[in-house]
């Protein structure tokens, strides 16, 4: 196949009849980065990451604080209409993924954070929200087959006006998210989760889209909450076996 000139994929020998046999080259393996690293410095979003569904237009912004990701909250994290979600794929058995977050909550109903996410009935998310008690918090939410479910215990006080930094380990089926307030001291949000849900054989729709992880602004309350991430990373851990 061959594509031409005006964008059309076409076969390269012409005409409408595929080639019973056709000249190859093995392909070269390409060597993979330990580290991918997102500073946010540039006008437009690397090709690395994906929106659900759409485009996000004007709910993600790389130019309005210079610097930082600008994600504008939507519609519910379970929503299969307007969300603010950017996601990259899972690429490794063993990985982690870091951002730090700027966001002010006033609602328990808006929340950003990371989600490790398979589908809108099936995800991980680390969130800083807003309690019911009129608090800041970070906390652990799980979408279990269409069914959301908390940590209980889990919705930790952070501190107002200050970033904090977010992070998701993943080694083989395990999956543990943490949060820093101080350089270099990290400290869990919530248990060890199941990380082998988040596959094919669990989902009870769709079962075809591999797992993702990235980041993400919602807001129930009033669609207007502003989230900014400093920067994001990808690292490869362990041995670096790749996840088919």
């Amino acid at each position: 196949m061959k594509w031409t000139e005006d964008g059309w994929l076409c076969l390269a020998d012409g005409g409408n009849e595929p080639r019973l046999r056709v000249p190859v080259s093995w392909p070269v393996k390409r060597k993979r980065e330990q580290e991918f690293r997102y500073s946010f410095q540039e006008t437009e979003l690397s090709p690395d990451f994906f929106s659900l569904r759409v485009p996000l237009g004007e709910s993600v912004s790389l130019t309005e604080r210079p610097g930082y990701l600008r994600l504008t909250g939507k519609d519910s994290p379970n929503s299969r209409f307007e969300q603010s979600l950017i996601a990259r794929r899972q690429e490794d058995f063993d990985f982690s993924f870091e951002t730090e977050l700027e966001f002010e909550p006033s609602s328990e109903r808006q929340m950003a954070g990371i989600l490790y996410f398979y589908d809108e009935c099936d995800f991980y998310y680390l969130r800083v929200t807003y309690s019911q008690d009129g608090q800041k918090i970070v906390d652990v939410m799980r979408m279990n087959r269409g069914k959301a479910e908390y940590t209980p215990d889990c919705g930790i006080p952070v501190p107002e006006g200050r970033s904090i930094r977010l992070r998701l380990e993943v080694h083989r089926t395990e999956a543990c998210f943490s949060y820093s307030l101080e350089e270099g001291v990290w400290q869990q949000a919530g248990d060890t989760l199941d990380a082998s849900l988040l596959s094919d054989e669990y989902p009870e729709e769709g079962a075809y889209t591999g797992a993702m992880v990235g980041l993400g602004c919602h807001d129930m309350a009033y669609r207007s909450a502003k989230a900014y991430f400093k920067y994001a990373v990808y690292r490869r851990e362990g041995n670096g076996m790749e996840r088919g």
